[in-house]
């Protein structure tokens, strides 16, 4: 578990990178136009991530109508998701942080040894189990990562910062989107 996890109202930790496919991004700037969420998913390797991406591709449209930029960041190799990104169809930027200083940033770090062997109950397994549809990528670091979704309001501020306490996260990305922009 990282140390450094941010909290409603913080300033958001500003960091360029360039989408596999996309324009340089620059946080800050960008949030000075409009609403961001980020969404850190360890590996594009694992079920459990590509079950977030999933969650993601369903609510993308929604997003955009909105004007909310939905960003994925993975620790993926650049090369593995170069192929991952289009072979999918993914319809949102995803920035590779191979050296994890966004993942460290944000407080995404690893999960406690605690929150593992809970992901292992076997309700928490029944619910994960949808995940595994989707399938698995090449093997990589991560595996057993959390994932996290930040939300930036416009001007910089964390509007939510939630982090994963097991394997199985399900985000409710329609309700996150719905507190940054102010609707029900």
């Amino acid at each position: 578990m990282s140390e450094n996890r941010l909290s409603e109202q913080d300033q958001a930790p500003d960091f360029v990178a360039k989408p596999v496919f996309g324009k340089l991004l620059s946080l800050l700037e960008h949030a000075e136009s409009r609403p961001i969420v980020l969404v850190f998913v360890p590996s594009l390797g694992t079920p459990m991530s590509r079950g977030v991406l999933a969650q993601m591709q369903q609510v993308v449209a929604d997003f955009d109508l909105a004007g909310v930029s939905l960003y994925a960041i993975t620790r993926s190799r650049p090369e593995i998701a170069q192929d991952f990104v289009p072979r999918h169809h993914l319809l949102f930027p995803t920035i590779v942080d191979m050296g994890g200083e966004i993942f460290s940033k944000y407080g995404v770090g690893r999960l406690c040894l605690k929150s593992t062997v809970r992901s292992f109950n076997p309700r928490r397994i029944r619910k994960g189990l949808s995940t595994w549809s989707h399938g698995f990528g090449r093997i990589e670091s991560g595996f057993f990562a959390p994932t996290a979704v930040i939300s930036i309001q416009k001007g910089g501020r964390i509007g939510c910062a939630q982090y994963s306490d097991s394997l199985w996260p399900q985000w409710a990305f329609l309700e996150i989107l719905a507190e940054l922009t102010g609707s029900e």
